[in-house]
């Protein structure tokens, strides 16, 4: 008779129905792991993004500002011109 190869291995054995040698803690330490990494880049990403928003969202406020100012000071010189009699 003949006996299975020993393996030294710090990680514990479970053997599925089909004979194959399963590291299972391996597998959920490998498979956590990548998780971490995995919601850690979404989060920056998501920071990214969010800061990314802000400040376009800034950017338009701060031009429709300068927009409306031009506007008001439009109207102003229109209005003086009419006053001075230069405009009909």
């Amino acid at each position: 008779m003949t006996s299975a190869p020993v393996s030294v291995s710090p990680f514990p054995r479970t053997v599925c129905r089909r004979g194959r040698e399963v590291r299972t803690s391996m597998v959920r330490l490998v498979t956590a792991f990548g998780m971490t990494v995995a919601a850690f880049m979404f989060w920056e990403t998501m920071d990214k993004v969010h800061v990314w928003i802000a400040l376009r969202q800034d950017a338009k406020k701060e031009r429709i500002e300068n927009e409306m100012a031009i506007k008001r000071r439009r109207e102003q010189l229109i209005e003086e011109a009419k006053q001075k009699g230069m405009l009909p």
